[in-house]
C-alpha cells in the first residue's frame, strides 16, 4: 500500500477537521461559567448592601420581625418599634 500525494492531502485535511472540532466535544466553559456567577453573586450583594443602606427598608424588615421576638421573648414589643411623636 503506496500513500499517494492525494492520500496525504486527504489525510492532512480530515486531521484539520478533527482538530478544530475537539472544542465542540470539550463541555461548558467553566471559567465563563463561574465568572458569571460571580458577577451574578456581587450584584445580589450590592443590591442586598443598598437595601441595607435604605431606612425604610430596615424599618420594614425591624417590623416583619417582631412578632417572632415579642413570642420568643414572652411579652409584647408592641412600643418598641413606633415612630417618636
Amino acid at each position: 500500500m503506496e500513500l499517494h500525494h492525494e492520500d496525504f492531502i486527504a489525510l492532512a485535511a480530515g486531521l484539520a477537521a478533527l482538530l478544530s472540532s475537539v472544542a465542540t466535544f470539550a463541555g461548558p466553559d467553566w471559567y465563563l461559567i463561574e465568572k458569571a456567577r460571580a458577577a451574578k453573586l456581587a450584584q445580589v450583594r450590592a443590591e442586598q448592601a443598598q437595601k441595607a443602606g435604605d431606612p425604610a427598608a430596615m424599618m420594614q424588615m425591624c417590623q416583619s420581625m417582631m412578632p417572632a421576638c415579642a413570642e420568643m421573648m414572652g411579652q409584647s414589643c408592641a412600643g418598641m418599634m413606633s415612630a417618636p411623636n
